[in-house]
C-alpha cells in the first residue's frame, strides 16, 4: 500500500467513531450511512480496516456521482 494511503488509513481510523456510539445508534433503529468524496476503493478499504462495515447500512461515493451525471448526459 502506497505510503499516503497507510497514513491516511491510520489517521481515519485513530479518529474515528467509537463502535460503542455506533452500537448504541443502531441498536435504537437509526439507519446509519456513509457519504463520502473519497473513491470506493478508499472506502471500502478504510470501512474493512476500521472494521465498522457492519454498521451502516448504505455507503455512497463520489464515484457513483460522477457516473450517474455522464450515464444522464449519453442518454
Amino acid at each position: 500500500m502506497p505510503k499516503y494511503q497507510t497514513v491516511c488509513c491510520k489517521i481515519n481510523h485513530e479518529r474515528s467513531t467509537r463502535p460503542s456510539v455506533l452500537s448504541a445508534l443502531k441498536e435504537q433503529g437509526t439507519v446509519l450511512a456513509v457519504a463520502t468524496g473519497k473513491g470506493r476503493g478508499g472506502l471500502d478499504r478504510l470501512l474493512d480496516q476500521s472494521q465498522l462495515r457492519h454498521f451502516f447500512s448504505a455507503t455512497r461515493t463520489s464515484i457513483v456521482k460522477a457516473l450517474s451525471r455522464y450515464a444522464a448526459s449519453v442518454a
